[in-house]
């Protein structure tokens, strides 16, 4: 019977990711000669080739953050598929999943918190957030770019140089006041989005809202010849959001005087504050 030669014996019990990694299995045979069989293995998970194939996996006091390779393999193809599900290439985000696992984002966590919530935003908001980034940057976005722009905060900063909650900001705008409105604004947009901290919900509720009474304002704004030429969005978003004393006395002046010249409608004109009325702002 032919001598079985007892490395080739000890590869063959080794797990697969060892196995099928040559760099990993010449630290284990280096291992083998520096502290014996026995504790190759361990020798393996204190190299340099290890820490790169396997980032995150050691948590700062030396121990590890899975009982396994294999599960730390598992969670990385999860969140592989993930990415897929919504056309995202996983080689282009590979570098955000050791943060990921440091955070330790479980597979249910990185899609039903992260990659599914963004997913819904970008179909929900997609046409009018990719013209918006045509307009702003000159870039031909995809669905699938808005997501990993969305989900890497640095890949995001890096092509864009500005906040996808910006271009949500405007996107909402536009779907009101159009494209060319909202770059008139561009300040009160970027003070919105980097002072204010608003998000595309809270910029929706607003720009509707505006667009509503805006023209109401603006019709009592002729008829009562105000001062001011036009009532327009920066005017509403001082009055309403920012609080500005100047602007709440021109609306409740304005609102006074129709009510003065039209008792009989006056009811229409004093809507509760809770639906967004002339006369809520007004009050506030």
């Amino acid at each position: 019977m032919a001598d079985i030669d007892p490395v080739e014996a000890a590869k063959s019990l080794l797990p697969r990711w060892l196995r099928e990694d040559p760099t990993l299995m010449a630290s284990w045979e280096e291992g083998v000669g520096a502290v014996g069989y026995q504790d190759a293995l361990a020798y393996v998970r204190q190299t340099p080739t290890y820490a790169v194939r396997f980032p995150g996996m050691m948590r700062e006091d030396g121990t590890q953050r899975f009982d396994s390779e294999n599960d730390y393999i598992a969670l990385i193809e999860s969140y592989e598929r993930d990415l897929e599900a919504v056309g995202v290439n996983p080689d282009v985000m590979r570098h955000i999943f050791v943060d990921l696992i440091e955070e330790d984002v479980s597979s249910d966590e990185f899609w039903s918190e992260r990659v599914k919530p963004m997913y819904d935003r970008v179909i929900r908001y997609g046409d009018d957030l990719m013209a918006r980034y045509a307009a702003d940057h000159d870039l031909e976005m995809t669905p699938e770019a808005l997501i990993a722009a969305a989900l890497d905060p640095q890949l995001e900063t890096k092509l864009f140089d500005k906040s996808i909650a910006l271009t949500e900001i405007k996107a909402a705008s536009d779907r009101v006041f159009g494209m060319e409105e909202t770059n008139r604004w561009a300040s009160l947009m970027e003070d919105l989005g980097e002072t204010q901290g608003f998000g595309a919900t809270q910029a929706q509720q607003l720009f509707q809202r505006a667009g509503h009474l805006i023209p109401t304002l603006e019709i009592l704004n002729q008829r009562h010849l105000d001062p001011d030429d036009e009532f327009d969005l920066g005017d509403f978003t001082a009055a309403s959001f920012f609080e500005d004393p100047s602007q709440t006395r021109r609306i409740r002046r304005l609102v006074s005087q129709e009510q003065s010249l039209f008792a009989d409608t006056s009811a229409a004109l004093r809507r509760d504050q809770r639906t967004g009325g002339v006369a809520g702002i007004a009050a506030s």
